[in-house]
């Protein structure tokens, strides 16, 4: 069981430290590039990370995150 732990937080900071070298400022707004796959694990790490959450604050604002992640990747594939 550690050892998924130790997998799932390794692939987190993974994809975070990869998201946040893709930021790009252009008049004071930040653009966020990924690929569609890259959306989809993003979009299931916030939703797992909801399912876990710790409080109902961040169960609360982690749910938010995700249906919004979710609906910008529902949008994407529509229109593909």
């Amino acid at each position: 069981m550690a050892t998924i732990l130790i997998h799932c937080v390794l692939s987190l900071m993974e994809i975070f430290s990869t998201l946040l070298n893709s930021i790009e400022t252009k008049d004071e707004n930040k653009y966020l590039y990924l690929t569609l796959a890259e959306l989809k694990e993003l979009t299931g790490f916030v939703a797992a990370e909801a399912n876990h959450a710790k409080s109902a604050k961040q169960e609360e604002a982690l749910g938010a995150l995700y249906e919004y992640l979710d609906g910008i990747e529902f949008e994407i594939k529509r229109n593909l």
